[in-house]
């Protein structure tokens, strides 16, 4: 059975996710301690789903990641999204470091438009 503050941190990935459609933030980046998890926002139209979500290793002997981890994933909710992305970064052994928020600018260049600390317990 999960615990309270694990259904708290799943709401604000997905409160989060969702937001990111809302303001027209482009993608974010998940920062662990050996992973960065890219969450990159996709048009309406596509049918594999409207969050793309790509995975690396900044340390490959200490966290890997191969064809058996199944990058790219595509999700259509925010709370799958969420969910897994929890799972996932629990099941590697990583904790949460930081999120920040991209947004491209009018010239494509992409700008980082917040940053936001790890929740406690992550």
């Amino acid at each position: 059975m999960q615990d309270k503050i694990n259904y708290n941190i799943q709401d604000f990935y997905i409160e989060l996710f969702q937001h990111l459609k809302k303001v027209l933030t482009n993608y974010a980046i998940i920062i662990t301690k050996n992973l960065t998890i890219f969450i990159d926002n996709r048009p309406g139209y596509c049918d594999r789903g409207r969050y793309k979500v790509l995975c690396e290793s900044n340390s490959q002997p200490l966290c890997s990641i191969d064809y058996g981890d199944a990058f790219p994933r595509y999700y259509f909710e925010a709370s799958c999204l969420s969910m897994e992305m929890i799972a996932f970064i629990k099941a590697k052994k990583q904790n949460f470091m930081r999120i920040e928020l991209y947004q491209f600018d009018e010239n494509g260049n992409s700008k980082l438009i917040a940053t936001l600390p790890p929740l406690e317990g992550t």
